[in-house]
């Protein structure tokens, strides 16, 4: 809702001291930055929703069903829909370690400390595909050095 390339509050309620220090990108620069920083050796933290249909713990994957919205659809209309509407909420965060691309498409390896992580074959990771990231992943931390680009954008 807030202006993009601007500070804002991030409205949860782990955000109990209404910090106002989140700065507000859109989705492209969002997923832009991600993929620069494990391209180039940084890892991310995710904070998002990870109670999804789409999470499998026993094939260590995360993907958006095809039920929900293809993806061609998702952008930061679909996104703030779900937020709004409280079908993402920011529920875990996790740990951005690595990725792998195949068939042209974007896969994460996610390192979670949840205990539903160990209950597949690659105990306490995950592979998350892109439209996950880019549909349920609300926020993301990551060195400063691999932002650069983008903070110089901020206001």
């Amino acid at each position: 809702e807030a202006p993009y390339f601007e500070k804002a509050e991030y409205d949860v309620p782990d955000n109990w001291w209404h910090n106002e220090n989140y700065n507000n990108v859109p989705l492209d620069d969002f997923m832009e930055l991600i993929d620069y920083a494990v391209v180039n050796g940084y890892s991310v933290a995710l904070g998002g929703d990870v109670s999804e249909s789409g999470i499998s713990a026993d094939n260590d994957v995360a993907m958006i069903p095809s039920y929900d919205i293809p993806s061609a659809f998702i952008n930061e209309h679909a996104r703030q829909l779900r937020f709004k509407n409280g079908s993402t909420t920011d529920d875990h965060i996790i740990h951005l370690v690595g990725y792998l691309k195949k068939n042209g498409e974007n896969w994460y390896l996610i390192k979670d400390s949840g205990s539903s992580a160990r209950n597949g074959n690659n105990k306490g990771y995950y592979f998350y595909h892109e439209d996950f990231i880019k549909l349920k992943t609300l926020t993301f931390t990551v060195h400063k050095d691999a932002a650069v680009k983008l903070l110089s954008k901020m206001r």
